[in-house]
């Protein structure tokens, strides 16, 4: 079974591919969730991270295979795309970038919900599970499952990380906070001594020069190496 899942605060979507069975579930929750999680199921997500810390916030069991599309594009190319560029590469139509964010935050408001509003975030959530359905198909065939479901677990991990947090010491942050620019200066200034990459501007705020840190380089025959710019 492949199954796709997209979860908000308040509503989750499953789709299962070859069956074409949707859900459409709105909170509460039950303690578990409406699909298999074993190693029969495969999981398919875009950045699984979020899925995944549904399940944590839930005490839902993680699922045993996991395949995120986001991670195996990024193998794929080398380089990590947004998941927007992503389904304009493979060529098939995407929500509104102003749309997904206003989604997004009327998410983060929380608060009393209407029955059509039920229904927008509902609908919004789906589309993230309908690409994901033609997604799929469409990435190449040099994803090799073996690794794959590896780096799955990988992002079962950074959920983990994610859900827990870091733990800071509060006071000496905000001392940070409060005598950041301070200690921007006095680095720059520190760095100046020696390299003279920095330049101080009328409110003291130092900027680094890269100009500045070439003439360094050359003066000094230092054969720094550098990539050529990519044209816009």
């Amino acid at each position: 079974m492949r199954q796709a899942g997209r979860y908000c605060r308040f509503a989750w979507l499953r789709g299962e591919f070859g069956t074409g069975r949707l859900i459409r579930q709105w909170k509460p929750f039950g303690p578990e969730p409406p699909y298999p999680t074993g190693p029969v199921a495969l999981f398919v997500t875009h950045s699984a991270q979020a899925e995944i810390g549904c399940h944590l916030v839930l005490d839902w069991p993680i699922p045993a295979r996991i395949l995120d599309l986001c991670a195996e594009y990024s193998d794929i190319t080398s380089r990590l795309r947004a998941e927007t560029e992503t389904r304009k590469l493979i060529g098939f139509p995407h929500i509104d970038a102003h749309e997904k964010e206003s989604m997004q935050q009327r998410a983060i408001q929380g608060d009393s919900w209407t029955k059509q509003e039920i229904v927008e975030m509902l609908d919004y959530c789906q589309t993230d599970v309908d690409a994901l359905e033609r997604l799929l198909p469409k990435m190449p065939p040099s994803i090799t499952l073996r690794w794959a479901l590896l780096r799955g677990r990988h992002m079962v991990g950074i959920a983990r990380m994610e859900r827990t947090g870091v733990l800071l010491d509060v006071p000496l942050l905000r001392r940070l906070w409060a005598e950041e620019e301070t200690i921007k200066k006095g680095l720059a200034d520190e760095i100046n001594a020696k390299y003279c990459c920095y330049e101080i501007d009328r409110k003291g705020k130092p900027h680094f020069r890269s100009a500045k840190f070439w003439e360094y380089c050359r003066s000094h025959n230092i054969p720094w190496p550098s990539l050529p710019r990519r044209k816009r």
